[in-house]
């Protein structure tokens, strides 16, 4: 929690801009819930497994290379649970885009981590990424994009919500001894992705991309 407070305090500017865009997002959430349900009706029971894919795994796993694979190769849509948080850092200049859905850097990969889970997730509400990302997979599977990958689950409640939609959860591994320097592997969603229970489990050394895409087809 001190550790919070500093890197609050360090960028007490930025914050405040973000803190306003949060109140936005917060006071959004219940008009946003009921214009989903007024929009797209609740969808019938019989969804296919294979039409929801969540993507669990430590940082670096790669979680993203599959993705991208089956957005490509299989017709899916990709979402994440960091999604909404990424695009409010992005818009307050707190990190660039690249630095959210490219090569993360320690400072954004913390910046997710500190504002996500410990203000966000502890301080507000445990499942407010959870309901947002259920939201936007609802809005997907409405809009005729009916194969949607969330390719970024972290801790327990994400998974079972991926479950409880009728989907499927993978988590990833590496065989080897790489660490993405980072990670941050103390921190909370590093720790808890490593309780996940999963439908299948792929794990592959550093680079083997082939062995990871290889498994992914043999799932589908």
């Amino acid at each position: 929690m001190r550790r919070t407070k500093r890197l609050i305090r360090s960028m007490d500017g930025p914050i405040r801009v973000l803190g306003h865009l949060m109140l936005e997002l917060r006071n959004e959430l219940d008009k946003t819930a009921t214009d989903l349900q007024e929009e797209f009706p609740i969808m019938e029971t019989g969804i296919r497994q294979d039409e929801l894919i969540g993507l669990a795994g430590a940082a670096g796993a790669g979680k993203t290379t599959i993705a991208k694979h089956l957005v490509e190769k299989h017709g899916f849509t990709r979402t994440g649970f960091a999604d909404p948080l990424k695009n409010m850092l992005i818009t307050a200049g707190l990190c660039t885009h690249d630095e959210c859905y490219g090569v993360k850097t320690a400072r954004s990969r913390e910046l997710l981590q500190k504002i996500g889970t410990d203000i966000f997730r502890k301080q507000l509400d445990p499942l407010f990424w959870v309901n947002k990302t259920e939201d936007e997979i609802v809005r997907l599977w409405s809009s005729e994009k009916k194969r949607v990958v969330v390719d970024d689950i972290r801790f327990p409640e994400e998974a079972q919500r991926i479950r409880d939609m009728g989907g499927i959860v993978i988590m990833v591994q590496r065989g080897d001894d790489y660490v993405d320097p980072t990670a941050g592997r103390s921190h909370e969603s590093e720790r808890l992705v490593r309780t996940i229970a999963c439908d299948h489990l792929f794990v592959a050394n550093s680079g083997d991309t082939d062995k990871l895409l290889w498994l992914m087809d043999e799932v589908m």
